[in-house]
């Protein structure tokens, strides 16, 4: 039976943006989960990050390091717990594919054990500790008592400077080269990135970044979270996946996007489009059967359900066609987790065959995007989003990833279009004005 935790009740309601300055001001680690309802804070000096580049074993080791600590520190909060992220290349070099290096660590973990949450609804903020942090919840309950200021940033003069790893002919060179992968019948289907990288006039704040890109995306829950100097901002539509406590596990890949218009009928149009296009249709199925291999491995025979096919969501700037997969785990969350890893709708099909093909063409590191972020938490449950829709920020620079999956009856221009549609508003919550 998991041990209660400690709840300290604030007196007054606190801006999580506040909360957030207050925590980074004195904390190294910070992670801020933005949810509609409830909102999430919480800090460490101390993180887990890996040195050195992957490993083909190191999924299963930082995994197995997260889950002796969670099932040492069991308690009943779902948002206690490890707070970070797996870099693809950490997922590409456990599958035994080839792993460009990469500048941003390839794992990285801050364990909360305090944290203050913030219900939007009822105007309340609470400090919440697992067992024996009682010291820890008393003095981060009296810093969030008192008065807190949220500074204007000013932003610094001078435009972004940002360019593509790969420009508009290059990508489209790649699509065909993947549909000629394709039809050799080295892949069923691929999916391939590009990257946008930005110089910025000074190190941005994370917070009015984060901010920009919740009021652009809309999406239920959004992550900031800073570790060893790296922030991923992230607002990311895509459950990699989602672990109740009692074991019951959900994915739900997204493939097929769509752009939204301002006329309720192009709008309404474009969404039956996506709904009824043969391509986007394949290109999901091809990776909902990938995900249902991926959790068989690790469920009760016969407990893997597609729940949701062909599902179409909207949020402000895109249409998404989503499926919903299901299954109950016979063992530890961390287990699905390495299972899974890298997401099936950043590879393709087969996945490492895919890897080993898109590594070939992208000639460099994807980072964080394409990873997963998020939680495992010390009641057990897991909730890790795909690294898509979001922000890696560092120092003056930062780093953007946009793609698209790719079947034989991808059309290389609109492949381009779409990956341009994806990185507008990123762009643009970095100041860039005409992107």
């Amino acid at each position: 039976m998991p041990s209660p935790v400690l709840r300290l009740p604030l007196p007054r309601w606190i801006q999580p943006e506040a909360a957030w300055r207050a925590l980074s001001a004195r904390h190294p680690h910070v992670v801020w989960r933005a949810g509609a309802a409830l909102d999430f804070l919480a800090a460490a000096d101390e993180a887990l990050v890996p040195p050195g580049p992957p490993a083909a074993d190191g999924v299963d080791a930082v995994l197995a390091r997260l889950a002796e600590r969670t099932d040492a520190e069991r308690a009943s909060s779902a948002l206690l717990g490890w707070w970070g992220w797996l870099g693809y290349e950490a997922g590409a070099a456990a599958l035994g594919a080839p792993a460009a290096p990469s500048d941003s660590p390839p794992a990285a973990f801050l364990f909360a054990a305090v944290g203050v949450e913030l219900d939007r609804g009822a105007r309340t903020a609470s400090v919440v500790a697992l067992p024996g942090r009682e010291a820890q919840a008393e003095a981060l309950a009296a810093l969030l008592s008192e008065p807190q200021v949220v500074p204007i940033s000013d932003p610094a003069s001078g435009e972004p400077e940002w360019v593509w790893r790969h420009s508009r002919e290059e990508y489209l060179g790649m699509v065909e080269a993947c549909r000629a992968a394709i039809t050799r019948g080295d892949a069923y289907q691929l999916c391939l990135t590009n990257r946008i990288d930005v110089e910025l006039p000074a190190p941005p704040d994370a917070v009015p970044v984060f901010t920009r890109l919740r009021e652009a995306a809309r999406v239920p829950t959004a992550l900031l979270l800073r570790i060893d100097g790296w922030t991923l901002a992230s607002v990311s539509p895509e459950t990699f996946l989602d672990v109740t406590p009692q074991g019951r596990a959900s994915s739900r890949p997204i493939k097929g996007t769509r752009r939204r218009d301002p006329d309720p009928a192009v709008d309404a149009a474009l969404a039956d489009e996506l709904r009824a296009s043969d391509k986007e249709r394949a290109e999901n199925l091809m990776i909902v059967d990938l995900v249902r291999n991926d959790l068989a491995r690790v469920s009760r025979t016969g407990s893997v359900e597609v729940t949701g096919l062909f599902d179409v969501e909207s949020y402000r700037t895109v249409h998404q066609l989503v499926s919903t997969i299901e299954s109950d785990l016979v063992g530890a969350p961390a287990t699905a987790v390495a299972s899974l890893f890298p997401a099936g709708s950043m590879t393709g099909t087969p996945k490492r065959a895919a890897v080993q093909l898109l590594h070939a063409l992208e000639r460099g590191a994807r980072g964080l995007y394409a990873g997963a972020a998020g939680r495992l938490s010390v009641d057990g449950g897991v909730e890790l989003a795909v690294v898509i829709r979001s922000v890696v920020l560092h120092g003056c620079s930062a780093a953007i990833g946009t793609g698209g999956g790719i079947t034989i009856l991808s059309e290389p221009q609109q492949e381009w279009d779409e990956t341009v549609l994806k990185a507008r508003p990123l762009l643009a919550a970095l100041g860039v004005r005409d992107a």
